[in-house]
């Protein structure tokens, strides 16, 4: 029997679900060694492995909480590019098939490259989308998102690198401010016009980004060039 959501009380809603989860995650292991350690006190000898295996089993089973409505300012989201590969190959590096095959499936999201009036298509043909993850499970975030919009920019990867590869050598996530990525950001090519271009949906901002809106944590990328 599947266990329902138990919803999060609302004086604890301010607190960062990850937060939150972690210390609850830290207090249920507590309880389930001390039980263990008083079943053994009161029985010695005892076999209590089948004990620990079902409590740890009941507790990676829990189902996520019931936060309720949750303000965006306290949401814990990861912003990630995916696609659905078109290409009828597989991602088994030694399948004898798909060897000498130019119809691999992707294991990025992008092409290598794109010349000008190039579609940013992923390189089996498929639309990239933007969608937001929950940091927490992991899971897509499908809730609505009111008043969050995207800024879409290509940065000089060399300038990246180097400003940021030591953070990335370290595993540390990299933190950067608006004016970080504006000072590395390549918005118009040398003749002046936008770098990115959207040929349907989305926006300019009148300096080169463009400007998208999410439904449901997800954002297909326009008809770009």
């Amino acid at each position: 029997m599947a266990l329902a959501p138990v919803k999060v009380p609302a004086e604890l809603r301010g607190v960062r679900p990850t937060v939150l989860e972690e210390y609850v995650r830290h207090r249920l292991l507590q309880f389930m060694t001390g039980l263990s350690l008083r079943l053994r006190a009161l029985q010695p000898g005892a076999a209590l492995e089948l004990l620990d295996t079902a409590a740890a089993e009941a507790l990676r089973a829990l189902p996520p909480p019931d936060y309720g409505s949750v303000a965006i300012e306290l949401l814990e989201l990861q912003l990630v590019f995916r696609h659905d590969c078109l290409a009828p190959g597989c991602l088994e590096p030694q399948c004898a098939l798909c060897a000498h095959s130019t119809d691999r499936r992707c294991t990025t999201n992008f092409d290598r490259k794109y010349l000008v009036n190039d579609r940013m298509l992923a390189r089996c043909g498929a639309i990239i989308r933007i969608e937001a993850i929950d940091c927490a499970t992991g899971a897509p975030h499908e809730g609505a998102l009111p008043g969050v919009y995207l800024e879409l920019a290509a940065l000089d990867g060399n300038a990246y690198d180097t400003r940021y590869a030591e953070q990335a050598e370290r595993g540390a996530a990299v933190l950067a401010t608006d004016g970080d990525f504006d000072s590395i950001s390549l918005l118009r090519n040398k003749r002046g016009t936008p770098l990115l271009m959207a040929m349907g949906g989305g926006s300019s901002d009148g300096a080169g980004r463009l400007v998208l809106q999410p439904s449901r944590g997800k954002v297909l990328l326009p008809d770009l060039q």
